[in-house]
């Protein structure tokens, strides 16, 4: 499994691909939605699972890149959890209408993540 991780936190994506490559993901990295724009329109052909975005980012935020990534044949239908530490439930349900499957407050727990992964897996 390959996952795109996109956060402006340079510490806690460091720290979330570490967990991940633990339990056996690997992970690319973009620090805002811009970059990963830019990554997945540069590289259709390379598998991308999921992708684990947060939502308040410099250059593009989430909400702004999940609309784009909707455009991007290759990668229109990865699934797409929001993590974020804007916890009101309109802004859950924002990310949810736009397509996100899961919405995951921070910090987010690596057991919870990995529950998530899980679950995104068995609906494959």
């Amino acid at each position: 499994m390959r996952i795109l991780l996109v956060e402006d936190d340079s510490t806690l994506c460091d720290l979330l691909s570490r967990m991940l490559k633990f339990e056996g993901i690997d992970s690319v990295i973009a620090n805002d939605g811009l970059a990963a724009e830019k990554y997945l329109l540069s590289n259709p052909q390379v598998p991308i699972d999921l992708i684990l975005c947060d939502v308040m980012m410099p250059n593009m935020d989430g909400y702004e890149f999940l609309k784009r990534v909707k455009n991007i044949p290759a990668y229109r239908d990865v699934a797409f959890v929001f993590t974020t530490a804007r916890v009101s439930r309109d802004e859950e349900l924002r990310g949810l209408m736009l397509g996100a499957r899961a919405y995951l407050k921070k910090p987010v727990e690596i057991a919870t993540l990995l529950e998530v992964i899980d679950g995104l897996n068995e609906k494959k």
